[in-house]
């Protein structure tokens, strides 16, 4: 194999020239790099550990390995899982161990030790150089906890080496065929998770370009891109939308594009403090492409970027380092065959020391498992998430060799499959928040409705509710009343909300329906074309705990007209809606808060939409707000009702708050 016996050298261009790699120089590893290995491998090892949302997958896999089919409730086809590869080479598995825990984390540290060989076969010019590479890896939080994890992220990483291995090699040295092969792996890994394309696609666009006279090169690009278009046409046929059921369920929600940025932002903060290695190098490798005229690295740092910035426009993650990982990846590669090249032999060993000091200033340094004091597990919804579940999932925990997880919500699991064989055959209905443990040990007679959409079309349709308090990844639905008769029934006209019926009829016959006939196609036109909710259906999921208070007019001595509420209002996390008898032209509004730090007024229409929001914040002695609509050079805005949410409470994490003395005026 070629991966075996070349490696590339750079030359001025931005070409690579073909020379035996460390393999092929020695016979054997050089011992430097023999120690980094182990040294990895012991790392990852010891820190090995599986997530709940790992199980989400592997709920699926059981169901489509016993039978069932690929579904996460075997009432609907609902695809819950956004990384397609990983979970068919996990059913492959699967199929002949029928056991989770070991089969995915074995998995994962094969593929983690497969994405090293890689590494050092295609890059290991210098034994030095491609042991601090390795030692990179190693020392990375994000890179070493997402090694393992039972998600999608060590295959992600396999592929990427062999990706950027492909992108970094010369022209000729695989006969012309270099579009092809890279737009394959590119293909394979949006395959994988949809999102690294933001990485990939730059980089074979311009392998592409440079092959742009040569006729294969449309073709080459299309077969590169089947794996992604065949899993899309798939999708349509068997689940009946485009894209997995948790982009439904992460999108549309309350949040504005500031607070996911913010949000993105912070989650980029939380790698800085807890897992400084990972942001340096990133850093690095970003700076030294930026001044680097090597047109190859600085469209692998155009790709970095782009991935970087989508990260955080999207909000991040709850899971502290997990979107990073990758990224760290491609710095380290190109640390590794562009700069380290250059150093010289004597320096490394100061390098390494620098390193390894680095790797102490993390929270929770690579060399232990679960044993260090300091660990942010929560700060801004962000969590160490290895850390929350390693005492009860971790494969070495405790000092010896573990088989099953021991997490709480395996019982209640295991309790739920216990209820539904004693309910004689009919469906057990459950909903609860955290599904990967409870739901795969539950077994396929348990239907559990996800509060956070995840798991079950007819809630990710839902938009979740209005939450001050919000967590990133976490934002909560209110189930529709008559869920359980209509999914057993399905028969959308049981939902109790008259305006969600409508989306609801469509949403089950694409997922419980038959497929393949007229009304089907139909249901999968609409869902991913128009499928949308009435505001006033909208506004009820989204503001369940509304108190509204109605405004009466008085005219002042001057013949002023003012629209008053003056009464004391408790009101919740869904806020408190004044309504005029009809739309008004207002400028000011003023009133008295008690219990806020911080909210917004929404200016709403007739319909219900909003067509101004006003942020406010409130000084500790201040118990009044007096606001000014800034709009159209300061005139009126016509509305029909104003609502007051909260956004911070006094003392922190509140439910309640009080307004009165509500007034507004032109």
């Amino acid at each position: 194999m070629w991966l075996g016996s070349m490696h590339n050298m750079i030359g001025d261009d931005g070409h690579t020239e073909l020379q035996p790699g460390l393999a092929g120089t020695t016979g054997r590893f050089s011992w430097i790099v023999a120690c980094a290995v182990i040294v990895f491998v012991a790392i990852v090892l010891n820190r090995a550990w599986m997530c709940d949302d790992a199980y989400i997958t592997l709920r699926v896999v059981d169901h489509w390995v016993s039978g069932y089919g690929l579904r996460w409730n075997i009432a609907e086809r609902v695809q819950v899982f956004t990384h397609p590869l990983w979970m068919l080479l996990i059913s492959i598995l699967y199929v002949f161990t029928r056991e989770a825990y070991l089969t995915v984390l074995l998995l994962s540290l094969l593929i983690s030790c497969a994405t090293v060989l890689v590494i050092i076969s295609a890059f290991g010019t210098k034994p030095w150089a491609v042991a601090l590479g390795i030692l990179l890896l190693g020392y990375s939080s994000a890179f070493v906890d997402y090694s393992t994890s039972g998600l999608e992220n060590p295959l992600s990483h396999l592929l990427m080496a062999i990706f950027l291995s492909l992108y970094f090699r010369d022209q000729d040295a695989l006969r012309h065929g270099k579009v092809m092969w890279v737009s394959l792996i590119a293909g394979l890994m949006g395959l994988n998770r949809l999102d690294t394309l933001l990485i990939s696609l730059p980089m074979v666009f311009l392998v592409a370009w440079r092959e742009r006279g040569n006729k294969k090169v449309a073709w080459q690009l299309l077969v590169g891109g089947m794996p992604v278009l065949f899993w899309l046409i798939f999708s349509i046929i068997h689940y009946g939308f485009l894209l997995p059921n948790t982009y439904y369920a992460k999108t549309g929600s309350f949040l504005t594009t500031a607070q996911l940025l913010g949000q993105g932002v912070r989650y980029v903060a939380h790698t800085v403090r807890n897992d400084p290695i990972t942001a340096i190098v990133i850093l690095i490798g970003i700076a030294k492409a930026v001044v680097s005229k090597n047109k190859f690295r600085i469209v692998a740092m155009i790709s970095t970027v782009a991935y970087l910035v989508y990260v955080i426009s999207v909000g991040g993650d709850f899971m502290g380092g997990r979107f990073f990982s990758i990224l760290l990846l491609i710095a380290v590669v190109q640390i590794i065959h562009f700069d380290l090249q250059a150093l010289k032999k004597p320096i490394m060993p100061w390098l390494l020391l620098l390193l390894t000091a680095i790797n102490f200033m993390s929270s929770v340094p690579t060399f232990f498992a679960d044993n260090w004091e300091y660990v942010e597990t929560w700060k801004d919804g962000i969590v160490n998430e290895r850390h929350f579940y390693y005492s009860e999932t971790g494969l070495l925990r405790n000092n010896k060799w573990n088989t099953v997880p021991t997490f709480p919500w395996v019982e209640e699991g295991k309790q739920y499959r216990e209820m539904a064989e004693k309910s004689g055959g009919e469906l057990l209905f459950v909903t609860r928040e955290s599904v990967g443990f409870a739901g795969y040990y539950a077994g396929p007679n348990v239907y559990i409705v996800d509060i956070l959409g995840l798991g079950t079309a007819l809630t990710a349709q839902v938009p979740p509710y209005y939450d001050p308090n919000w967590r990133i990844g976490h934002l909560k639905r209110i189930v529709p009343e008559g869920y359980s008769d209509a999914i057993i029934n399905q028969d959308a006209t049981l939902f109790s909300e008259g305006g969600y019926r409508e989306v609801a009829e469509d949403i089950l016959m694409v997922t419980t329906g038959k497929p393949f006939s007229r009304t089907w196609w139909v249901a999968v036109w609409n869902v991913n074309t128009s499928i949308r909710l009435d505001q006033e259906t909208l506004n009820q999921f989204v503001y369940p705990e509304l108190v509204t208070g109605q405004l009466t007019s008085r005219t002042d001595d001057e013949g002023n007209t003012n629209f008053g509420q003056y009464e004391k209002v408790r009101a919740s996390i869904s806020g408190v809606r004044y309504e005029f008898a009809s739309e008004v032209m207002i400028r000011h509004i003023e009133v008295s808060l008690a219990n806020l730090c911080q909210g917004v007024v929404l200016l709403e229409d007739s319909q219900g939409r909003v067509v101004h929001r006003l942020p406010f914040s409130l000084a500790e002695d201040q118990g009044s707000v007096r606001l000014q609509i800034e709009e159209a050079g300061g005139l009126p805005v016509k509305v029909r009702s104003v609502h007051i949410l909260p956004v911070s409470y006094r003392g922190g994490r509140g439910k309640y708050f009080f307004a009165y003395n509500f007034t507004a005026w032109d």
